[in-house]
């Protein structure tokens, strides 16, 4: 996807459009008409705008992005560093800009959240839209019943606690999985366990409830 090393296309900065349009074109080519999308992140906001597509039958988030994001305290830094509302938070935005843009330990960092970053026009016209976050707020309402949300333990990027009570209050399932906002590395064969037994879940569901059996080459 834009922003991935892999991705080699992407040019310049991302936008919200530009990564929407990355993935249906990826979609498109894709045959198979039971698709489980899993997605870490902003990536878990994007996920739940695709869901028109009638191929796209489960979502797997991973410390997606919520509506309630901007009651966290990595939040508030976004929110000085992007658009401080006084000299002081201007300061304190600078002073944060800078230390990850100056030390190699923070350059993770100053790759996906400063202003020089690929993702700032991402970060400014969605994390930090309020009408956006209101918009992802009727997409989780409307896709909840497909949707397995995976939560990490320690997550201070999109916050632990905020993610998990936002799942409690709209009865979204859930799994706690990991430590961090991103524990695939380290927790990969747990979340790749998680994202098999949905999908066997799902084949047992076709083979159940449709009255077509699966060929031996569909097996």
């Amino acid at each position: 996807m834009p922003g991935n090393k892999y991705y080699l296309e992407q040019k310049g900065i991302i936008s919200f459009d530009y990564w929407i349009k990355s993935v249906n074109f990826l979609i498109k080519k894709i045959r198979s008409k039971n698709l489980i999308i899993f997605a870490h992140s902003m990536g878990g906001a994007i996920a739940n705008f695709l869901t028109y597509d009638k191929k796209n039958t489960k979502l797997i988030l991973l410390n997606p992005l919520h509506p309630f994001i901007d009651k966290s305290f990595s939040y508030s830094l976004l929110e000085k560093i992007y658009k401080p509302s006084n000299l002081v938070n201007k300061f304190i935005g600078n002073a944060v800009d800078n230390l990850t843009d100056r030390f190699k330990k923070f350059e993770r960092l100053n790759r996906n959240f400063s202003k020089s970053s690929i993702y700032s026009k991402l970060i400014e016209e969605c994390v930090l839209d309020k009408n956006f976050l209101d918009k992802l707020n009727l997409e989780y309402l409307k896709n909840k019943s497909k949707m397995l949300l995976l939560i990490s333990e320690k997550d201070y990027v999109i916050n632990t606690n905020n993610l998990l009570t936002f799942a409690l209050d709209n009865k979204i399932n859930y799994k706690i999985v990991g430590i961090g906002h991103s524990p695939i590395a380290e927790f990969s064969s747990e979340i790749i366990n998680i994202i098999n037994n949905n999908f066997q879940a799902r084949i047992k569901k076709i083979m159940l409830f449709s009255p077509l059996k699966l060929s031996k080459k569909e097996k």
